[in-house]
């Protein structure tokens, strides 16, 4: 009987005996689990019983009876319930039908009392059918697992017993193989350890057969090949003896020397076939003495023409050392010699014609990992010329921020599947810190060795183009600058665009505002309603005043100031706003230029970027403002676009807050652009700033870095009379005038004029309304109304303000105008209105304003 057979069959005997004891002790410990867990159900029942029957039965109580005898016959192994009274009368009882017919019966009697009283008894008889058919399906069970336990095991121990006798029968016919001569045919040592040590040993044993078998034929064909390669060499091969007799020459020596036959030459001494005959016996004298000898010489051929032999000798020893034979190769050089001139010649000219053009030459031979790097090349990378230069030291100099992309270029131009092409713009660090733009464009070669393509030589050109990159890099900054300010420009007719049809609206909801609050007691509650109306109207009108700032058509009176004056008048209040953890340091220049502003807009700038700065430093800092005089030139104005060359006074604010990032300066003087929470900015501070500098003919610049702070520089024309006038005092209330006074009202505007009627009429004036220029020209025509003052729309249909006035002037001489106007100032302007001594008011305006400035016109202040 087999091993095998005899294990499978003992381990099924175990299994077996295993299972049915196994099966015998759960059956057992089964049923009395199962008996155990009625009897106590048995047991909580009576418990039960006793205590919510005796209640109900004492009070006789059936309906609560009969719940509780149904509630406890939910209970399946209940097979009858009986509720008798000491006579033996049944008073209720429950009967499961069918009855079970397998199992055995339990009666549970329970006395029901209460107090000492005895109310009556009760009846259980439980069943043992339903455990008896749980431990049924157990049994079922554990036959079907131990059944499928035996299988499965008896498939393993079959599984296991194959694993453990298979690999001695493998081990058995591989033995039987290299027995026969079958080296080729694998060995399987798997199994257990034991048996895979000795299969291994197998292999092992194999392995040495077959490398003695490799060498020994190895042996045979090396000198097979030797003697192949001796007689087929295209390099001459002799033999002689140590006296220099030849005994053996192959095909290329004949050729060589230009012989047919072996017998021509064999028997001769080498000497005899050299044209310097006592240098080629030198030769031959060395290489006795020394053991070998390389060289050039010139021979003779047959026919008695010269050529170049480059020559390599050495001396064949036997066993015991002595020289038994003198062996020489030979190589007809005459051709190359004549090349490597020509090319020595072609490499001068080409190195000349680099050096000309200021490339640099780098030539990479991977296989012996040589690296030639031409002058020009040093000289752009900053090496000296006798400095010894790795590829390492080359990927060393590129700049940090593009070396990950070089790397990834080389990669790819060194890959074999590739076309090996390598062209690519980068900067590098020179070894003196410079940092150099270049281009550099190689060509990787390859070639197949030992079945692989491999990269074999790389050469390449490098081109400094610095100081093209450094060009390109100015057009793109001027395009920018270019581009950014058209861009500013463009919102700017946007929004100078609304301003007129918006200054008229907000001039309707002022106004009507104004006189509603007039009328209204101040404890009226719609006096609230009326503020906040009041409130969001005057906000539009500053949104609508800064609009036109940035679009530089806000309405302006430019005269001749010193900054520094100006600065020095808002200094405190601007210490109040930018609060105590901040401090402000304001740097006059000495002997600053004049310019010519309208001051308000001075103040708008210093106030707008203070706030700016301010929000930019919540946990305090610094805030600076400088005044400088400086000239630009041509070469500043050719690198900042927008700029031009001239005299400038600077104003400098700067601050060491949060500072800006690239993205946010790229729309810093947008409208309405704001980095601040919903509600805590217009974001037209800055385009405020932006469009007074534009409008009064300066430029501005800003440079940030997040977490360094931020600089605005603003550069203002220097005035042509530099003569700074006295700042302006605020103008004292002027008492009001007679209501006697007559004033002339021409608007087209119906909504406007029906409320500037209003107003004039509340300020106590008479006041005469026309709808058209020829309306008010014919008012003035009449002698017998009196006209004091003539306040017109500058832009109306048919005729604008100005032309009215000269006509009026014409009817009455010396007739006093007010212009007014809803329209941006360059439209005014146009219109001559903002010519000096001129009287003109803006849309929207107040009460009070319109009251300062009709007593002005009247009177004929400024």
């Amino acid at each position: 009987m087999k091993i095998q057979t005899r294990i499978i069959s003992a381990a099924m005997l175990v299994v077996a005996i295993t299972t049915i004891v196994y099966a015998v002790y759960f059956l057992g410990k089964e049923r009395k689990a199962v008996r155990t867990q009625l009897e106590a159900t048995i047991k909580n029942n009576e418990t039960l019983l006793k205590v919510v029957t005796a209640g109900p039965l004492y009070d006789g109580n059936v309906e609560q009876l009969d719940t509780i005898l149904d509630s406890l016959f939910t209970n399946p192994d209940i097979v009858r319930i009986e509720l008798q009274e000491f006579n033996g009368n049944i008073r209720m009882y429950r009967t499961r039908t069918p009855a079970p017919t397998m199992g055995e019966t339990i009666t549970n009697h329970v006395v029901i009392s209460r107090n000492i009283d005895a109310l009556g008894e009760i009846y259980t008889i439980y069943s043992t059918a339903l455990l008896e058919q749980r431990l049924l399906q157990s049994r079922s069970q554990i036959v079907l697992f131990s059944v499928v336990l035996v299988l499965g095991l008896s498939g393993v121990i079959f599984l296991v017993a194959k694993g453990l006798t298979g690999p001695i029968e493998r081990l058995t016919v591989a033995a039987r193989d290299m027995a026969n001569g079958h080296l080729d045919r694998e060995i399987n040592a798997s199994g257990a350890e034991e048996l895979r040590s000795l299969g291994q040993s197998f292999i092992r044993m194999r392995d040495a057969i077959r490398g003695k078998m490799a060498d020994l034929e190895s042996q045979n064909e090396a000198l097979r090949l030797k003697d192949q390669a001796i007689a087929s060499s295209i390099n001459g091969i002799v033999i002689a003896s140590p006296t220099g007799v030849i005994t053996y020459v192959n095909a290329a020596f004949l050729h060589l020397w230009g012989y047919d036959q072996e017998s021509d030459v064999l028997g001769r001494s080498v000497v005899d076939f050299w044209e310097d005959k006592d240098g080629a016996a030198q030769v031959m004298q060395a290489v006795l003495t020394s053991g070998g000898s390389h060289g050039e010489l010139r021979a003779r051929k047959s026919d008695g023409s010269p050529c170049d032999v480059e020559y390599s000798a050495s001396v064949v020893k036997n066993a015991s050392g002595a020289t038994t034979h003198l062996m020489g190769s030979f190589v007809d050089v005459t051709e190359r010699k004549i090349a490597a001139e020509a090319l020595q010649e072609s490499e001068s000219r080409l190195q000349q014609v680099v050096r000309v053009s200021g490339i640099g030459i780098f030539d990479h031979n991977q296989l012996t990992d040589t690296i030639y790097w031409s002058p020009q090349q040093r000289e752009i990378y900053g090496w000296g010329s006798q400095e010894t230069v790795t590829l390492d030291g080359f990927i060393r100099a590129i700049h940090p921020e593009d070396a990950a992309r070089i790397t990834e270029a080389m990669r790819r131009a060194h890959d074999p599947s590739g076309d090996g092409l390598f062209d690519v713009e980068h900067r590098i660090i020179r070894s003196d810190g410079a940092v150099r733009w270049l281009t550099t464009r190689s060509r990787t070669f390859f070639d197949t060795i030992d079945g692989t393509r491999r990269p074999i030589r790389t050469v390449g050109a490098v081109r400094d183009i610095t100081e093209q990159k450094q060009a390109e890099q100015e057009r793109e900054k001027l395009h920018a600058q270019l581009t950014h300010a058209q861009k500013m420009e463009s919102i700017g007719r946007l929004a100078g665009g609304v301003a007129h049809d918006f200054n008229n609206m907000l001039s309707v909801i002022l106004g009507y505002t104004t006189l509603m609050k007039g009328k209204l007691p101040a404890a009226d509650p719609l006096m609230q309603f009326l503020q906040e109306i009041e409130h969001a109207a005057i906000r539009s009108r500053d949104l609508t005043s800064q609009l036109l700032a940035f679009s530089r058509k806000q309405v302006v009176a430019p005269r001749t100031v010193n900054l520094i004056r100006l600065i020095e008048s808002v200094q405190k209040s601007l210490t109040r706003m930018i609060g105590e953890d901040i401090e402000l340091r304001v740097i006059p220049a000495e002997g600053l230029w004049s310019v010519k502003i309208d001051p308000m807009q001075v103040d708008q700038i210093i106030m707008n970027l203070a706030i700016n700065a301010r929000d930019a430093m919540p946990n305090g800092g610094s805030l600076t403002i400088e005044t400088a005089n400086v000239q630009l030139d041509e070469a500043y104005c050719r690198q900042h676009a927008g700029f031009r060359p001239g005299s400038f006074v600077l104003l400098t604010v700067s601050d060491n807050g949060n500072g800006m990032s690239k993205e946010i300066l790229s729309h810093v003087f947008e409208p309405f652009f704001t980095t601040k929470e919903f509600g805590k900015g217009t974001g037209l501070g800055l385009a405020t700033v932006y469009g007074i500098v534009k409008q009064n003919d300066g430029f501005i610049s800003v440079y940030s870095e997040v977490g360094q702070g931020t600089t605005f520089r603003i550069y203002l024309p220097r005035a042509v009379d530099e003569k700074a006038l006295p700042e302006a005092l605020s103008p004292a209330a002027a008492p009001a005038l007679s209501g006697a006074c007559t004033v002339g009202l021409v608007e087209d505007d119906a909504m406007v004029r029906e409320l500037t009627l209003l107003l004039l009429k509340t300020l106590g004036y008479s006041v005469l309304v026309a709808n058209s220029p020829a309306h008010a020209l014919s008012l003035c025509e009449r002698k017998d109304i009196p006209i004091d003052l003539l306040m017109t729309d500058v832009v109306m249909p048919g005729m604008n303000g100005k032309e009215l006035l000269r006509r009026a002037n014409a009817i009455r001489p010396g007739i006093r105008v007010l212009f007014m106007s809803g329209y941006t100032a360059n439209v005014i302007a146009h219109h001559g209105v903002l010519d000096d001594g001129i009287k003109f008011i803006q849309k929207p305006f107040s009460i009070a304003d319109l009251a300062q400035k009709v007593q002005d016109a009247i009177r004929g202040g400024s």
